[in-house]
């Protein structure tokens, strides 16, 4: 009797960390959904066209320090913040 209900104890708890699992899983897929339909600002847009028409002579020196990354990162920061600071718990 104490095998059969060790047993179904231990089935009992892979079943709940099974179920948290997929729960999360499916709260994180969706909150991926949500952000993946948030629309590209057109400042980002116009960003990446004014360093486009950058002259040769600043643009050599652009290259070494990869402005263009550091703007992606520097741009993605501040709109996770963004996001963070509007939920009611974390922010």
């Amino acid at each position: 009797m104490g095998d059969l209900l060790s047993d179904f104890a231990t089935w009992l708890k892979e079943l709940l960390v099974w179920l948290g699992q997929k729960i999360f899983e499916l709260v994180l897929d969706a909150a991926a959904s949500v952000i993946e339909a948030i629309p590209v600002p057109a400042f980002v847009n116009q960003a990446g066209n004014s360093l486009g028409q950058i002259g040769a002579d600043v643009g050599y020196w652009i290259g070494p320090f990869e402005l263009d990354y550091a703007l992606t990162v520097i741009l993605s920061a501040y709109t996770l913040r963004f996001i963070i600071r509007r939920l009611p718990i974390v922010g």
